[in-house]
C-alpha cells in the first residue's frame, strides 16, 4: 500500500458489511443487552450487578438513557446477573456461563412489582451469537480434558474446530507439549499456517519468527481453546490467517486440583506399521506423561483470607519417553587402534596397506608419471617405523569394543558393533497464575510459565564422542489489568513477554579440542568447544563406520514483548474503543557450523594408504588406518558470527460498535499498522544488491568475453553487480511504508420473530500480514570456512596431519565482514531482498446464519472468502549453470537434443583470474578455464546464482462453505460436527526459473475437512435413565462410564510434480491413493520412456548413426505441466476414542481410570506414490504417512 489507503481496498467496503466481534486478542468476555419493561418500554438507569459466582468478583453498571448497557472485560466463567430499578421486581439470572472472547446478549425484562420481589431466570447463554459475527468456536475445559488427545497438547484440538483445515503433516501426528511444528500445522480462514496468531492468555506465544507455536500449558490448566477464522474488530491484527487463543484457569473460592498419569509402552497394545517385514515385532514407544494442578484462594492463617479477593492456580507437567533406535556398524579392534592390521592381511592380500611416506614416482617413455607406495610389512605400522598419531590415539579411546557377530558381520570387522541406545525425550513445565480482585472497579491477573524439552539421541558409543542433545526452553508471562473508571468508561491494559531458547549441540559440548591433542589455536579460535567431528566413507559407503561427534548445531534466542491497551467508552448507543498494540521482536542466532573442525576419511583408489596411481581400495580397514596415522583426506574449520536482529511492530485501532436496535448492531473500525524493517545490532548484514555497480572483475571479464564470445551477444554481457552493506546511517534490509490501513465494517442481526434464536451476520475486513521469516538478513562475509590441505599433490606427499591441521602455511581464516564491499561473495550464490517491499494483506469477508433449536442444538452455515494480495515469492535473477532464461527454453515437451547440445557444453571462462578479492579468488569461477555455456546466458553471471526475495507479486484466493452442528451437554451427550468445503487457489510459484507465476492449487488446498468431537455419559447408574438405584455397589459397577471420540476426515495432500509428459485428459488420471498392491493412478497416460526407442541405447547426437534421443524433458525445456495437483495422496480417515470410569471417593474426590485408542480402527494412510515416470516403481506406493493404532492408559484424580 506504500502508506496510502488504496481505492481498490475501499471498493469492497462499499459492497460488504462486517460484524461486531470480540477481539481475537482478548481473553475476556463481554455482556451486553437492552433493558425494558414487560410492555417493551425502555428502562434507563437500572442498576446491574454482574457477579462471577466462583470468585465473588462483582462489576456494576447502569443502563443508559436508551436502555442499553455493556459490561466488558469479564474473566470467562460462571456468572449471575442481578438488575434492580424502583417500581419493578428484582431481575436475577443464574447459571450463565461466559466463554473466552464471547459477547453474550442478555436482554433484561422487568416485571412490575416491589424491588424486594424477585424474578429468577435459570439457564446458560444462548448458543447463537446475536451480538457479533466472529466465525469461530470454543472448546471448553471439560471438552479439552475428556476428549482423546494423542500427546495432550491443547493446541492439537484447534484442528477440530470450526473452519480449521488440517494440513498434511498434522493429519496423524502426535502432539506432545513439545511437538510444536505438528501441533500448529493447520490453516484458518485460508491463511497459511505460518500466518496464524497463536496466543496464550491473549499474548503472542511463538518461539521463532516463523510463528512456530510456543509454550503448551498443561491440559488440566486450560480453561478454553478458542479458534477464530475471522474477526472484524480492529483491535485484532498482525495476522492474515486466524487466531488460536488458549486461556488458562484461575483460582476460585474453593480449592480444586488434579493429578494425572498416562503411560504407554507395551508392544501387544501397539499395531505394526503396514510395511513392517514379516517376523519383525512392532517397535515400542515407552513414555510416562504426568502432571497436576491446584488452585484456590490465597490464605495465610490468622493473617489474610483471600476469599473473593486473591487467588492462585499452579500447574506442572512432565514427560519421560523413549523411542527405539538401533544401529549396526563397525568399530576398530584393539590391535587396529595400536596400528596392527595384520588380521586383515590374513584374510586376503587385497587388504594390504601402504606407507604414505614411502612414495616412488615413475615416468613412462611416453611422458606420463605414476606413483606407488611401499607396502607396510605385515600390515603392522611398527614394521614400517610408523607411529600412531597422538590425536588419533585419543580418538580411539572413545571407540567401544566390538560386541556383535550377526548376519551382516564379516571377518574383516565390518558390522562388528551393535547399539540400541534409544532417543530420549524429557520434558517438564511449571506455570502459576494469580488473580486479584482489588475492588469492583479494578481487577488484575498475572501468569508466568516455564518449560524445558530435552532430546538426546544417537549416543551409540555411550560417551561424549557420539550423540546430540537438543533443548528448547520456553518461558514467559503476562500481566492483565482492568480498570472500571465509571459504568461507561473502562480500560484494559496488558503486558506480555515470551522467550524461547533453542539449542542443539553434541554430547561433547564444552570439551576443549586441545584435550585430544589438537594445537592450542583450534581451541582459542572455536566459538563453541566440542570434540572435532570425524566422518568416514569406507569404500564409498558412508554407513559402515559411524561419525565421531557432530557440529555444534545452533543457539537461537527469540524474544517478544507486547504492550496492548483498550480504552472503552459507552456513549448512548455507541461503544467506542481505542488503543495501541506495540511489539518488539528480537532474534539472536549463532550457527557455529564446524567450529572445532571437521575431518573426513574417505577411502579412494589412490589415497594415502593405497598402492598408488594404479592401486585399488582395500575391502575394509582403509579409513581406520588413515585415522591411526592422523591423515584425513579432507577437512575444514568454520568461524561464524553471532547475530542479533531487531524488529518493531506498532498498531493503533479505533472501533465503534453502534447498537442501532436491541437486535441489530453495526460495527465500524480502523486499524493502522507499521512494521519496521529488521536491523542487526552490529550492522553485520547486507541491505541490498546493486545490479549495475562495477565490481573488481567487471572490466576484465567484459574484455575477455568480447575476445571469445559464446551464444550471448557481447553487448548483452554485463558482468556487474555488488552487495550493499548496512551502515549506521543505512541499517535496513528493506523498506516499509509508513502506515498500513486495515478498515473493518459489519453487522449482526437477530430478527424479532426468532426471539433470539436466529442470528444473521456478515463482515469484511483487511488484515495485514507480518513479514514472519524475514526477521533475518543476508550476512555474506561474516562466516568463513577454511579448507585443510593434507596433501598438495593428490596424495603423493603429506602436507600435515591432525596434530597440526592448519599450519602457518594455511592458517584458519577469519571472516572478512563487509571489508570487501561490492566484491563480497563473487563467484558464489547470493540472495537479496526486494528494496521496496509491499506488505501482504488479506481482503477477508464472512457471512453466516446461526439457528438454535430448543435449548441445546445449534446449526451454523457460513461462507468465508480470503483474497490474499502482495504475497511474496522468490525469483531467479540468475539461476546459474544448468538452466537458461525463459527466452532460451525449448518449446518442445520432449527432450531437445539441439537445445541441450547448445546450452550444456563448457566454453572459455571470461572470469578466470578476474575475481581476485578475498575468498572469491579460490572459487571455481575464478580458477577454472571453462564455464558452462548456460551460465553465461544469465545476467550478473559473476555469481553462481542470484535470487531476489520478498517480491510482492504472488496471490491466493480462498473460498469456503462452513457448516457446524453443535449439541450442548444434555442428557449426557454433547458433540460438535464441523465440515468445510473449500478451494485454495493461487499464483505463488514459477513453472520455470525467471518465468511468470503459475496459477492453480496451492499446497494448502484441502477441499474436504470433516471433524467430529463428542462426549457421551452412558445412561446407567444413580441419577441416570437406567439402573437408577441408591445402591452404591450397583453404581460402582454400572455408573460413571463415559466415552468420547474424535473423527477426522480430510482430503489428501496434493501431489507436487516434476516436469512430466502427460498425454491424457484430466479425467484420465483415475486417482486411487489407497491402493498399496497396485497403482495409485493411471500411469499409461504418461510417457515413461527414457529414450525414443527403449530397446536401443540413448544417443543424442543429431545426425549420427544410431541417433536415439532421450524423451524426458530437462532444464532446457519450457515447462507447462502444473506444479501441484490434480491428484492427491490418501485421505485422513481417523478415529480416536477414550473410555473412562468415574469413581467418587467422598464428595469432592473423583478417580478416573481411562484408556485412549488413537487410530482405533488401525486404518493405514498411505504416503504419496513414486512420481518419477522413468522409475520402475512409477505410480506405486511404498510408504505410510500415519502411525498405526496406539493405546495408552491413564488415571486422573480430581478434587
Amino acid at each position: 500500500m506504500n502508506g496510502s489507503f488504496r481505492m481498490k481496498r475501499i471498493a469492497p467496503l462499499l459492497l460488504a458489511l462486517a460484524c461486531v466481534s470480540a477481539s481475537a486478542q482478548q481473553t475476556r468476555a463481554t455482556l451486553t443487552g437492552h433493558v425494558t419493561d414487560s410492555t417493551g418500554a425502555l428502562v434507563p438507569k437500572a442498576l446491574i450487578i454482574v457477579t462471577n459466582t466462583s470468585t465473588g468478583a462483582k462489576t456494576t453498571v447502569v443502563s443508559n438513557d436508551a436502555g442499553d448497557y455493556t459490561v466488558p472485560f469479564l474473566v470467562a466463567g460462571p456468572y449471575s446477573v442481578t438488575a434492580t430499578v424502583a417500581g419493578f421486581k428484582t431481575y436475577v439470572h443464574r447459571g450463565l456461563n461466559l466463554q473466552v472472547e464471547q459477547t453474550v446478549t442478555e436482554n433484561i425484562v422487568f416485571s412490575v412489582g416491589a424491588v424486594d420481589q424477585t424474578v429468577t431466570v435459570m439457564g446458560d447463554a444462548p448458543l447463537v451469537d446475536t451480538a457479533t459475527a466472529s466465525t469461530g468456536q470454543v472448546l471448553t475445559a471439560e471438552e479439552v480434558q475428556d476428549l482423546p488427545s494423542n500427546g495432550r497438547s491443547p493446541l492439537g484440538f484447534a484442528r477440530d474446530e470450526y473452519g480449521a483445515v488440517s494440513k498434511g503433516k498434522h493429519s496423524q501426528a502426535q502432539t506432545r507439549p513439545f511437538d510444536n511444528s505438528a501441533a500448529d500445522d493447520f490453516s484458518l480462514g485460508g491463511g497459511n499456517s505460518a500466518s496464524n496468531e497463536i496466543l496464550l492468555n491473549g499474548v503472542p506465544n511463538m518461539q521463532d519468527s516463523s510463528r512456530l507455536a510456543g509454550y503448551s500449558p498443561q491440559l488440566d490448566s486450560v480453561d478454553a481453546v478458542r479458534v477464530d477464522e475471522f474477526s472484524s474488530d480492529a483491535s485484532t491484527g498482525d495476522t492474515s490467517g486466524g487466531t488460536v487463543n488458549i486461556t488458562t484457569k484461575g483460582g476460585t473460592n474453593d480449592y480444586h486440583g488434579s493429578i494425572s498419569e498416562y503411560y504407554a509402552g507395551s508392544r501387544p497394545l501397539t499395531a505394526k506399521p503396514y510395511y513392517t517385514p514379516a517376523g519383525v515385532a512392532a517397535s515400542s514407544n515407552h513414555f510416562n506423561q504426568f502432571g497436576g494442578t491446584i488452585g484456590g484462594p490465597i490464605r495465610i492463617p490468622h493473617l489474610y483470607n483471600g476469599r473473593d479477593k486473591l487467588f492462585f492456580f499452579y500447574s506442572f507437567e512432565g514427560y519421560i519417553g523413549s523411542l527405539p533406535l538401533t544401529l549396526v556398524t563397525s568399530v576398530p579392534t584393539d590391535a587396529e587402534k595400536m596400528g596392527d592390521f595384520s588380521a586383515l592381511l590374513a584374510i586376503s592380500p587385497s587388504y594390504q596397506l601402504y606407507n604414505p611416506y614411502a612414495v616412488t614416482a615413475t615416468t613412462s617413455p611416453k611422458g606420463g608419471t605414476t606413483f606407488s607406495r611401499a607396502a607396510i610389512p605385515g600390515n603392522k605400522f611398527s614394521n614400517a617405523g610408523l607411529n600412531i598419531n597422538t590425536v588419533a590415539a585419543n580418538y580411539f579411546k572413545y571407540f567401544p569394543e566390538p560386541n556383535y557377530n550377526g548376519p551382516s558381520t564379516k571377518a574383516d570387522g565390518t558390522n562388528n558393533f551393535f547399539s540400541d541406545e534409544p532417543t530420549q525425550n524429557n520434558y517438564k513445565s511449571n506455570a502459576v497464575r494469580i488473580d486479584y480482585n482489588i475492588s469492583q472497579s479494578n481487577k488484575i491477573f498475572g501468569e508466568i510459565h516455564r518449560s524445558t524439552a530435552l532430546t538426546t539421541q544417537g549416543n551409540y558409543f555411550h560417551n561424549n564422542a557420539s550423540g546430540t542433545t537438543g533443548e528448547v526452553l520456553l518461558w514467559g508471562g503476562s500481566l492483565d489489568d482492568v480498570q472500571n473508571f465509571s459504568p461507561t468508561l473502562n480500560l484494559n491494559t496488558r503486558l506480555g513477554f515470551s522467550r524461547s531458547v533453542n539449542t542443539s549441540e553434541p554430547t561433547s559440548f564444552g570439551t576443549d579440542p586441545t584435550s585430544l591433542g589438537f594445537p592450542e589455536y583450534i581451541g582459542s579460535t572455536s566459538t563453541l568447544h566440542a570434540i572435532p567431528r570425524l566422518t568416514f566413507t569406507e569404500n564409498n559407503n558412508t554407513s559402515l563406520i559411524p561419525s565421531v561427534s557432530t557440529a555444534p548445531g545452533n543457539v537461537a534466542y527469540f524474544d517478544t514483548i507486547q504492550f496492548f491497551a483498550s480504552l472503552n467508552k459507552t456513549w448512548g448507543k455507541h461503544t467506542i474503543k481505542i488503543g495501541p498494540d506495540i511489539r518488539l521482536n528480537k532474534d539472536s542466532t549463532l550457527s557455529p557450523g564446524n567450529a572445532n573442525g571437521t575431518y573426513a576419511f574417505s577411502s579412494t583408489a589412490n589415497d594415502f594408504v593405497t598402492y598408488g596411481t594404479t592401486g585399488s581400495i582395500q575391502p575394509f580397514g582403509n579409513d581406520f588406518a588413515l585415522l591411526a596415522l592422523g591423515l584425513p583426506t579432507s577437512g575444514s574449520f568454520d568461524v561464524n558470527t553471532k547475530f542479533q536482529y531487531n524488529n518493531w511492530y506498532a498498531g493503533m485501532f479505533i472501533q465503534d460498535d453502534w447498537k442501532v436496535k436491541s437486535n441489530f448492531t453495526i460495527s465500524l473500525g480502523l486499524r493502522v499498522e507499521h512494521e519496521t524493517p529488521i536491523t542487526e545490532s552490529g550492522n553485520r548484514m547486507t541491505t541490498g544488491w546493486d545490479p549495475t555497480i562495477v565490481n573488481i572483475g567487471s572490466v576484465a571479464a567484459a574484455a575477455a568475453y568480447a575476445k571469445s564470445p559464446s551464444l550471448l551477444p557481447v553487448s548483452q554481457f554485463v558482468p556487474t553487480g555488488g552487495l550493499i552493506y548496512a551502515t549506521p546511517s543505512n541499517r535496513n534490509a528493506y523498506h516499509t511504508a509508513a502506515a498500513y490501513l486495515g478498515p473493518r465494517v459489519g453487522f449482526a442481526y437477530s430478527p424479532d420473530w426468532s426471539h433470539g434464536k436466529t442470528s444473521i451476520r456478515a463482515g469484511f475486513g483487511i488484515f495485514d500480514n507480518p513479514f514472519n521469516d524475514y526477521y533475518s538478513s543476508q550476512t555474506y562475509g561474516y562466516s568463513q570456512t577454511t579448507s585443510a590441505i593434507f596433501t598438495p599433490d593428490n596424495y603423493q606427499s603429506v602436507a600435515t596431519t591432525l596434530s597440526d591441521p592448519f599450519p602457518t602455511s594455511n592458517p584458519i581464516q577469519q571472516p572478512v565482514g563487509s571489508s570487501l564491499g561490492v566484491n563480497t561473495n563473487l563467484g558464489n550464490k547470493i540472495v537479496f531482498y526486494a528494496p521496496n517491499v509491499k506488505v501482504a494483506y488479506s481482503e477477508r469477508s464472512s457471512f453466516d446464519i446461526q439457528q438454535q433449536f430448543g435449548k441445546n442444538w445449534m446449526l451454523d452455515v457460513g461462507y468465508i472468502n480470503n483474497h490474499q494480495v502482495h504475497q511474496s515469492y522468490s525469483n531467479s535473477v540468475n539461476a546459474g549453470s544448468g538452466a537458461v532464461p525463459v527466452q532460451y527454453l525449448s518449446q518442445s515437451r520432449y527432450y531437445d537434443p539441439v537445445a541441450t547440445a547448445a546450452y550444456s557444453p563448457n566454453v572459455a571462462n571470461p572470469y578466470k583470474g578476474t575475481l581476485t578479492a578475498g575468498p572469491a579468488a579460490t572459487t571455481s569461477l575464478n580458477t577454472s578455464s571453462t564455464i558452462g555455456q548456460s551460465a553465461l546466458l544469465w545476467p550478473n553471471s559473476e555469481y553462481s546464482s542470484v535470487t531476489e526475495q520478498l517480491i510482492p507479486g504472488a496471490s491466493a484466493n480462498y473460498n469456503a462453505l462452513l457448516i457446524r452442528l453443535e449439541k450442548r451437554m444434555d442428557n449426557g451427550l454433547e458433540f460438535n460436527v464441523n465440515y468445510t468445503y473449500s478451494r485454495n487457489l493461487g499464483a505463488q510459484s514459477q513453472l520455470n526459473p525467471g518465468g511468470p507465476l503459475w496459477y492453480g492449487e496451492t499446497a494448502s488446498d484441502f477441499p474436504h475437512s470433516l471433524h467430529l468431537t463428542g462426549i457421551y455419559q452412558l445412561p446407567f447408574g444413580k441419577g441416570m435413565r437406567f439402573l437408577n438405584q441408591d445402591s452404591r455397589l450397583v453404581d460402582e459397577f454400572v455408573g460413571g462410564w463415559q466415552i468420547s471420540a474424535i473423527w477426522s476426515f480430510d482430503s489428501g495432500t496434493p501431489y507436487s510434480w516434476g516436469n512430466v509428459i502427460y498425454n491424457g485428459d484430466w479425467h484420465d488420471f483415475k486417482n486411487n491413493p489407497h491402493n498399496p498392491n497396485g497403482l495409485a493412478f493411471n500411469t499409461s497416460v504418461f510417457d515413461t520412456r527414457t529414450c525414443t526407442n527403449p530397446a536401443a541405447a540413448c544417443n543424442n547426437t543429431v545426425g549420427s548413426a544410431g541417433y536415439n534421443p532421450n524423451v524426458q524433458p530437462n532444464a532446457y525445456n519450457n515447462r507447462t505441466f502444473p506444479l501441484i495437483g490434480p491428484l492427491r495422496a490418501d485421505v485422513t480417515n481417523n478415529w480416536d476414542f477414550s473410555a473412562m470410569k468415574n469413581f467418587h471417593i467422598y464428595d469432592r474426590i473423583q478417580i478416573q481410570p481411562r484408556i485412549d485408542a488413537f487410530n482405533a480402527f488401525n486404518r493405514v494412510q498411505f504416503a504419496a506414490p513414486n512420481l518419477s515416470p522413468t522409475s520402475t516403481a512409477f505410480g506405486q506406493i511404498s510408504g505410510q504417512q500415519n502411525t498405526n493404532r496406539q493405546l495408552q492408559g491413564g488415571v486422573h484424580i480430581i478434587f
